[in-house]
Parts: C-alpha cells; sequence; structure tokens
C-alpha cells in the first residue's frame, strides 16, 4: 500500500511552525492534518541534515525534497515460496488435518519466504474453486446429459 506524499508547502510549513513559532508536535498535526507520527519523521528528518528554520541560503525544493523525501527502496524481491496445494489437498483428507497445520508445516519451512496464514488460505481457496470449475461434475453432469436424453431422443433422418 503506498501513502500520499507531504506536499511541499506543508513541508515547509512543518519546519516553519517547529522552528519559529515554537509548536508542538501536536499541535503542528493538528494544524496541518496530518499524524504526529508523519511531523516527528519530518522532523527527525530535518535535525538529521541539520536543518531548520529559515532554510538554508539557495537551498532549492529539489533539495529540500530529498533530504526530507528521500526515493524510497525498492524492497529487495525474493520471491515466495508456492505452497504445494496438490499435496495440501490430499493430506485434509487424513483426520485430524486442519490447514492451520499445514500452514504451520509451510512456513517452517520456509521460514525467510512463506505467505502470512490468512493469505494462504484464501490462495488454498481460489485454486481448489479452480480445480472444481476446471474438473467436470463426473456424475452430476453426465446424470443430466442422460436424463436429457432420455426426455428429448435424437431422431435420426431416414
Amino acid at each position: 500500500m503506498t501513502t500520499k506524499r507531504v506536499t511541499m508547502i506543508k513541508l515547509k510549513e512543518i519546519l516553519r511552525l517547529k522552528f519559529e513559532a515554537q509548536l508542538s508536535l501536536r499541535q503542528i498535526a493538528s494544524c496541518l492534518g496530518l499524524s504526529v507520527g508523519v511531523i516527528s519523521k519530518y522532523l527527525q528528518r530535518a535535525q538529521a541534515a541539520g536543518l531548520g528554520w529559515p532554510l538554508p541560503e539557495g537551498m532549492t525544493e529539489v533539495q529540500l525534497q530529498d533530504v526530507l523525501q528521500p526515493p524510497r527502496k525498492q524492497a529487495d524481491a525474493v520471491p515466495i515460496a508456492e505452497p504445494d496445494f496438490d499435496t495440501m489437498e490430499d493430506e485434509l483428507k487424513t483426520k485430524g488435518m486442519t490447514r492451520q497445520l499445514l500452514w504451520e508445516e509451510y512456513a517452517a519451512s520456509n521460514p525467510d519466504n512463506h505467505y502470512s496464514y490468512s493469505r494462504y488460505t484464501v490462495l488454498f481457496k481460489r485454486w481448489r474453486r479452480k480445480q472444481q470449475l476446471d474438473a467436470p461434475a463426473a456424475s452430476g453432469w453426465r446424470k443430466a446429459v442422460h436424463r436429457l436424453l432420455r426426455a428429448n431422443p435424437v431422431r435420426g433422418e431416414s
């Protein structure tokens, strides 16, 4: 989930309200409609960069943005281990086996790259639904066809 970036006007206002007006974090948050955590984050970044109010001469908005809103780091794309739903389906047929137990085994075998339990169950339910849609209903489908053929026999032309 991505969050909206704080505008440059609000970034400057955070610094001005803190250093010139001497307001508290809560007061600044209330004035700007931001959370206390966001205000704290930007003030910590400003302090680490040695920024105060007024801004240093010649500091452009681009430079200020680079200091207060550095580019987001891309998370290392570690592929998530895919569960074996075929085996899971078979194991669920044994007495006492639950999705929770199967997920715990899956998570233990893939400690650094596994799905959360809720995501695991959603994926399993989707997989199961797809399996049911892909496989024709052996007895129900055939019975329906035979019933239709008996009720409306196809007459061949002679």
